[in-house]
Order: C-alpha cells, then sequence, then structure tokens
C-alpha cells in the first residue's frame, strides 16, 4: 500500500523508492536461501530469514503478510516440522505476490 508505506516514511517518496528496489531485491535473494533452509530442515535460517523481512513488509504496508510471517518465524522457532510444511504454501504464495506487487510498483514509476 503506497499511501501507508509513505506515511510511515514521512512521505518522502524517494526513501520509499529505494526501500522498494532494496526490498525487493533482498526478497529474491531470500527466496532461494530460504528454500534451501526448508530443504535442509534447517529451523535456525528460516526463522532468521523470515524474520529479517519483517521490518520492511510493516514499513512498506504489508501488514497482514508480516503476521503470517511472524507465525511461520514461530513455529520454525519451535522447530515444528509439520507446522512449517502447512504453512509452506501461503508463505511462498505471499512471498511471490510481494515481489510481484514491488516490480509493478517500480514499473508504474518508470
Amino acid at each position: 500500500n503506497p499511501t501507508v508505506a509513505l506515511s510511515r516514511l514521512d512521505d518522502d517518496g524517494q526513501l520509499l523508492a529505494s526501500v522498494i528496489v532494496l526490498m525487493r531485491s533482498v526478497l529474491i535473494r531470500d527466496q532461494f536461501a530460504l528454500s534451501q533452509c526448508i530443504e535442509i530442515r534447517d529451523f535456525m535460517g528460516i526463522r532468521q530469514l523470515t524474520h529479517a523481512q519483517l521490518p520492511s513488509l510493516k514499513i512498506l504496508g504489508f501488514d497482514a503478510p508480516a503476521q503470517v510471517f511472524e507465525v511461520f518465524e514461530s513455529v520454525a522457532l519451535m522447530s515444528d516440522w509439520q507446522a512449517c510444511e502447512r504453512m509452506l504454501p501461503s508463505i511462498e504464495k505471499i512471498w511471490t505476490a510481494i515481489i510481484e506487487a514491488l516490480e509493478q510498483h517500480l514499473q508504474t514509476q518508470d
């Protein structure tokens, strides 16, 4: 939500653009790292990658996805593989949707 994001960044459009570019590149990079952590059931890696996204998600107005990421972080912290497996489709879908939303925003700004 660009309006929410701008308000959280004191209406600084340049800062918003920088955060979006950075967040998109980090999400793309970490999406692959997350899949590797999941493959080897590296709960600490899963938790760290998920947690690392939270500040930017919240700044950019992705509040609902941030809540899902927080739950995923918690189940990873508890090393609950069954819960992680149940949440994986949602996490992957949200992760991809956020990348696509950021890309779309960047394209409309060109």
